[in-house]
């Protein structure tokens, strides 16, 4: 499916009207970088 289908669906944009009927489901979006600690196997 392609974003414009799934846009473009009745049934999708129906159930996204219903939940942000009472308003946003998000207060902030925030985007954090994170660091491995000195004994992560990532380092």
């Amino acid at each position: 499916m392609t974003w414009a289908a799934f846009r473009a669906d009745e049934e999708q944009a129906s159930a996204f009207a219903e939940k942000m009927r009472d308003g946003p489901i998000y207060a902030r979006i925030r985007s954090v970088l994170l660091r491995p600690t000195r004994y992560s196997p990532m380092q």
